[in-house]
């Protein structure tokens, strides 16, 4: 299943995410809207141009979570940056543009990512992960099956060495494994400056 959200995710995301403004960007079927609204979150946007189209949210859920049919920049254009949310949630992102995407990271206070770049997959564009790495990483749970990545503010001028996830992401000319994990992170974990 893609974007497995496991229980030390969740614990790990539940801080981030209490009593903020949430911004699903791909919400899909809003399971993971719902898990986030069940984790504190004071009201959940979700954005997705496909959602199904019988979407269920559960009668007590209904109140934290608000479903935006259409595309990201739409809704930017629409409603704002600001009104989205002040944390964006980013499962499984496609593997091509979306428009707006960055523009509306740019003003968030933390962006958490549930994605997988190896064996196989692929989220995310090279703008994303630009854009991740000059963001302080606060959290990092990486399984086999997808990582999760907490992210602080962006910072201008402030570029981190990637983690294995994002790597993987930038370099979409190889193909990576789970097991080449050690080995690619003993070759890019530089020192700091």
């Amino acid at each position: 299943m893609y974007g497995r959200f496991t229980e030390e995710m969740k614990d790990a995301v539940r801080p981030y995410v209490e009593g903020q403004h949430v911004l699903d960007v791909g919400a899909g079927n809003c399971a993971k809207a719902k898990t986030l609204a069940r984790l504190g979150a004071e009201k959940v946007v979700c954005v997705d141009p496909d959602f199904p189209v019988e979407l269920y949210i559960d009668p007590e859920l209904e109140p934290y979570i608000f479903p935006l049919y259409g595309y990201l920049d739409e809704k930017i254009a629409r409603h704002g940056c600001a009104a989205l949310g002040n944390v964006a949630f980013l499962s499984w992102i496609p593997n091509k543009p979306l428009p707006g995407l960055v523009e509306v990271l740019q003003g968030m206070e933390y962006v958490i990512y549930l994605g997988c770049n190896y064996g196989g997959t692929a989220c995310g564009t090279l703008s994303l992960y630009l854009d991740l790495l000059g963001r302080e990483l606060l959290v990092e749970i990486a399984t086999p099956q997808n990582t999760l990545l907490i992210l602080g503010r962006r910072k201008y001028g402030y570029t981190r060495n990637p983690t294995f996830e994002e790597y993987c992401g930038v370099n979409t000319r190889s193909m990576y494994r789970w097991e080449d994990k050690a080995r690619i992170e003993a070759r890019i974990m530089l020192p700091p400056p």
